[in-house]
């Protein structure tokens, strides 16, 4: 396991660029209906290679923004002990303290493709 210290996100939905800390030790999104709970959550989801909830994909937020390209960025936790069973790094055999995910969404033809 490891924990996500911070995640970016450019063009993604509504948000031309945010940036939002996740490195304490709890982490509580609220907001009203509509606010971007779930579409926050389903960046998360795609930067990790997961299906987005429900009946909404990564097609979907990246043609909302109005522009030819998404990424999203996370810094992970990488120290050792935070991997499976604590007696290793996470994502070995890179032993830096901290990692980097992205996830670039482009148009491409007619079609938005993902890059990891």
């Amino acid at each position: 396991m490891f924990r996500i210290l911070s995640l970016e996100l450019v063009h993604w939905d509504y948000w031309q660029r945010t940036n939002l800390p996740l490195d304490a030790p709890i982490v509580t999104i609220v907001g009203p209906n509509g606010s971007g709970k779930t579409t926050l959550l389903d960046a998360l989801r795609t930067l990790l290679a997961q299906d987005c909830s429900k009946k909404r994909d990564y097609k979907r937020y990246a043609r909302k923004s109005g522009q030819p390209y998404t990424w999203l960025r996370a810094v992970v936790d990488n120290q050792r002990g935070s991997g499976p069973g604590g007696r290793t790094h996470p994502f070995f055999p890179i032993l830096n303290d901290q990692v980097t995910l992205v996830c670039r969404i482009e148009k491409k033809g007619g079609d938005w493709t993902r890059e990891r």
